[in-house]
Formats: structure tokens, sequence, C-alpha cells
């Protein structure tokens, strides 16, 4: 089944709107990195991968089911913010308008009676579900535990995104270098008597 011209517009204007979206959110990714959050710069920077990596998905489909893509003029997006609040509260808004737009083309799919169509965009509506209720949380965290303690929730995003390897620590000592790993666990070894070897009895 070939897409109809009104499900492939709308995808048009979905790819347009993600890679809309990508820019939005690489913008709030720069303004992050200039403030030394880190670890919102960098859950920033990953919100607009998947939003690009979701256009290239639409286009995919789009080309594969028959219809046309076009790509035009993305918009500008915002340079400037106010708060780190306010920032994810226009985060947790533009998620819940993205959102809708998904819905409506589930409106469309279902009006064409194309199933296949369905059933991708139900994949974007889920995923769409986790996306508002993860920056609703940052929102309420930020209410909560107010604006003087955002550095310890960045420090604590950056210590999720970036799950630290262990490193080496180097140690000089008479003139040998000691290469100890540090942040790495070791298996534990049961000792209990049942995991001991039996000792045989010494002989007089």
């Amino acid at each position: 089944m070939i897409l109809s011209k009104k499900l492939s517009e709308a995808f048009n204007a979905q790819v347009n709107a993600e890679m809309w979206s990508s820019n939005l959110y690489l913008s709030m990714s720069v303004h992050f990195q200039k403030l030394g959050l880190n670890g919102f710069a960098h859950w920033m920077k990953k919100q607009a991968e998947e939003e690009m990596e979701h256009a290239h998905k639409m286009i995919d489909f789009t080309i594969d089911r028959g219809g046309d893509i076009t790509i035009g003029q993305i918009n500008v997006v915002p340079t400037a913010w106010g708060s780190v609040t306010e920032l994810f509260e226009h985060v947790y808004k533009h998620e819940c308008y993205v959102s809708e737009l998904i819905d409506k083309m589930v409106d469309i799919a279902e009006e064409d009676k194309d199933h296949a169509s369905r059933d991708f965009l139900f994949g974007f509506v889920r995923e769409q579900v986790e996306e508002e209720s993860t920056a609703k949380e940052i929102v309420e965290q930020l209410k909560n535990y107010g604006e003087c303690h955002v550095g310890i929730l960045d420090h604590s995003i950056n210590k999720k995104l970036h799950k630290e390897p262990p490193f080496l620590l180097k140690i000089q000592s008479d003139n040998c270098l000691i290469h100890l790993i540090v942040n790495c666990q070791l298996p534990q070894v049961s000792l209990s008597p049942t995991a001991l070897p039996k000792q045989k009895p010494l002989s007089g």
C-alpha cells in the first residue's frame, strides 16, 4: 500500500519538526555548556541526536512506502533562555506538543486504514510517553530542590550518562612505576567452610 498524499505531507511536516527539535535541543546544549553544566549539556545533546534519528527513520519509511520527501527550510531556534527550571519547562511543553503532532499522524493513518504506518507511528507514541515523563521529572526535581541545587542535579545526570570506566592510578616508588586500577569491583569469593579444600591430616 502506497502512502496517501495527506499522510505523505504529514510525514514531510514531521520530518521538518524533528529537525527543528534537534536544533532546539542543540541550542539548549550549547547554553548549558557555556554555563559549565556539562551534565545538562550532554543530556540535551543526546536529545538532539535522538530527534535527528527520528527524522531519518521517518524519511526512510516514507520513501519505502512510495511517499515523497522534500527537505525544506528549518526555522531558526531560540538561543537565549531564562533559568534552568524555565528551560526544562520549555522542554516539557515542547515534548507535549510533539506528542500532539504524532497523535494527529496516527489519526490520519487510521483514516487511511494504513496499518503499516499506524504500527510505525505507535513506536513514536510510546517513546513520547517516556520523553514527557523524563522532562516532567526533571522540572519537578528543580522546583523541589530549588535553583541553588542545580549543580547537584547536573552532576547526578552527568554520572548517569557517563558511567566512568576504571582508571589507572600511577604511583612512583623506588624507581618502579606501579599501576593500580581504581573503581574496579573484583568478584567476591566465598570463604565458607564448605568452599575451602579439606586439609589432609598431618602424619606423625
